[in-house]
């Protein structure tokens, strides 16, 4: 969400720039027919809502919302009668030295089957 230049007007993000990856998707939504962010961004002022201060302010809100939403899932989980964790790995498709691993938590409420995975 933060890179090395975090100022100034939204750029195309060429690869000589170090503009952020958070800035780079707003321009790229802009070049792309997005007229009223187009129009927002050539616009900026104090409001623009795209400062360091700003996008801290937005990584501390997700993060307490993550955290509401994992505990909500993990009460769920609690009461649930029957449980499942299911867990494979595989290497990294573009660099293969790299393994990743996913897991599935199964579980059932309300008569429902529910499945987490990440």
């Amino acid at each position: 969400m933060r890179g090395h230049d975090d100022s100034g007007p939204i750029s195309n993000c060429e690869k000589d720039n170090n503009d952020c990856n958070f800035r780079c998707l707003l321009s790229f939504r802009a070049l792309s027919g997005d007229l009223t962010l187009k129009i927002h961004l050539m616009n900026l002022g104090k409001s623009a809502y795209i400062s360091p201060i700003i996008k801290n302010e937005i990584l501390q809100k997700y993060a307490a919302l993550l955290t509401l939403i994992q505990k909500e899932i993990l009460l769920k989980i609690n009461q649930a009668n029957f449980l499942t964790i299911l867990a494979d790995e595989t290497y990294d498709i573009i660099i293969y030295l790299i393994e990743q691993m996913s897991l599935c938590v199964r579980y059932i409420n309300d008569g429902c089957i529910r499945e987490i995975q990440n």
